[in-house]
């Protein structure tokens, strides 16, 4: 049987399985990989790493770089000789992140959207919020996995609504009640509502009726794109986030 020879694209951000011979590493990284062959079958060729940069794909005025750890990846090919690769980067809990160059700077896990091209080497990224089509500017109401007080603010400025520290201004002022400027856990919440100690789902049950302008008096009016962040994520957990949107408001 004919043995066609696979090479194993591999860095400390991303490996990337393809066919035909080694391909050429992105000229800025030198790090070694995680992945190492074990057999005469395998090449491994290091494409990106940690502290490299590409062109922000939204503005590419900016760069765009990899930090943290690679916790999970998927790929899919654009039809255009491209492939797109998603990647969630892991921080321990203090440690802040700062993806865009001279950018904002984050805390906790999230996701990247990174462009590859047919050889594999990246030449774009992006956080991956950037998907849905929408931007901070956009998002009229969000519901949040409030399990402790302490979790709304941490996650407010971990999604970039709220500058790092003044997540919990954020909520004194105001802002977060049916008529701020950004109503959050409409339907009052973990603390407040239900908790039946798998919350998750009652978040994406109110949100979704909000975008569907249901809700009655606690209806957030105009409402263009609610944002779900189903928990805060960290040591050996997870989140996710989701974002609706009323196609008559956009």
């Amino acid at each position: 049987m004919d043995r066609r020879r696979r090479t194993i694209l591999g860095g400390a951000a991303a490996t990337v399985v393809a066919l035909a011979a080694a391909m050429p590493a992105l000229a800025t990284t030198a790090v070694k990989p995680y992945a190492v062959p074990v057999g005469i079958e395998y090449d491994v060729t290091p494409l990106f790493s940690v502290d490299d940069s590409v062109p922000e794909t939204s503005d590419p005025s900016q760069q765009y770089r990899m930090v943290g750890i690679p916790d999970g990846l998927g790929a899919h090919s654009n039809g255009d000789g491209t492939t797109t690769l998603f990647m969630n980067h892991e921080f321990t809990r203090p440690t802040l992140s700062q993806p865009v160059v001279g950018g904002p700077e984050y805390r906790g896990a999230y996701v990247s959207k990174w462009i590859l091209d047919a050889e594999g080497n990246p030449i774009s990224g992006e956080r991956a919020f950037a998907m849905a089509g929408v931007t901070h500017r956009d998002v009229d109401h969000i519901m949040l996995y409030d399990a402790f007080t302490s979790g709304p603010p941490i996650m407010l400025e971990s999604l970039g609504f709220a500058k790092r520290g003044e997540g919990v201004n954020f909520f004194q002022e105001g802002r977060s009640t049916p008529g701020g400027s950004l109503p959050i856990n409409t339907n009052g919440g973990g603390l407040s509502y239900t908790h039946t100690g798998m919350y998750g789902i009652f978040p994406i049950i109110e949100a979704t009726p909000q975008v569907r302008s249901e809700c009655g008096l606690r209806q957030v009016s105009n409402l263009r794109a609610s944002l779900v962040m189903d928990r805060i994520g960290g040591m050996l957990s997870s989140a996710g986030t989701l974002v609706l949107w009323n196609d008559h408001m956009r």
